[in-house]
């Protein structure tokens, strides 16, 4: 590289480097009255959705995001429980379920 191209190449670097603050301020930050209509949304949402049971349930609340990823709501028949319980010389027993089964002894 000659002695003129490393100039025009660092200032190149540095133009760059100073234009992400820029870009990062041109976006302003949310106003409070913006803020409270954004969690106001939120609240909403939250109590008009129901928890799917089953995987064809959940197949219906399946959604393509604007970056091409997938949301689903995952439904209670995979969830897993824990619970805990002591057997008969006192030690605590864990124990786990699938979904809506009946939990299945196993100690840890």
């Amino acid at each position: 590289m000659n002695y003129i191209a490393r100039p025009i190449w660092i200032a190149a670097a540095l133009a760059v480097a100073g234009a992400v603050p820029v870009a990062h301020a041109a976006k302003p930050s949310p106003t409070p009255k913006e803020l409270k209509a954004m969690a106001d949304q939120a609240r909403d949402n939250h109590h008009f959705f129901k928890q799917p049971e089953t995987m064809a349930e959940a197949a219906a609340t399946q959604v393509q995001m604007p970056d091409g990823t997938v949301a689903i709501a995952v439904p209670t028949e995979l969830w897993n429980t824990l619970s805990v319980k002591r057997d008969a010389s006192g030690k605590l027993q864990i124990l786990e379920s699938d979904g809506t089964n009946a939990p299945v002894a196993t100690v840890k």
